[in-house]
């Protein structure tokens, strides 16, 4: 967020105008992957993967929002099927008895909140901050 509100300001500098124009989808090429991206779908790099584990005294037994490309735990929830998925809603399946790794998509944050408190939840919870 910082190096856009940096390229924003470099931009009101030399007076560029940002001007939004329409190109249809058949004249796109990036227009289809856009729209069939799972936009949601991000990960740490491998250093801050090994910095984020070493947060945590006790390894991560759930991942309840990841890919299998993104999960940080032996066992996780996924929209996408995978063989160590064990559900498709995070938040349906029981954080009791597990610590959990848990980088929820953002909107979800207050439900995730007291469903940590509900089960006794142990582990690590990302969240955003965003300067205002």
């Amino acid at each position: 967020m910082v190096e856009l509100c940096q390229v924003w300001r470099l931009l009101i500098d030399m007076h560029v105008d940002l001007v939004p124009v329409y190109i249809p989808s058949g004249d796109n090429p990036a227009d289809f992957p856009s729209r069939h991206s799972q936009s949601n779908e991000w990960s740490f790099g491998a250093g801050m993967r090994a910095k984020l584990s070493r947060l945590s005294s006790i390894a991560f037994t759930l991942d309840p929002f990841a890919t299998p490309a993104t999960a940080m735990a032996p066992t996780y929830c996924s929209l996408r099927a995978g063989e160590r998925c064990i559900a498709n809603d995070g938040m349906c399946v029981s954080w009791r008895n597990q610590h959990d790794f848990l980088n929820p998509p953002w909107h979800l944050f207050h439900r995730v909140l007291r469903k940590i408190i509900e089960d006794a939840s142990t582990g690590v919870l990302i969240i955003r901050n965003w300067p205002r």
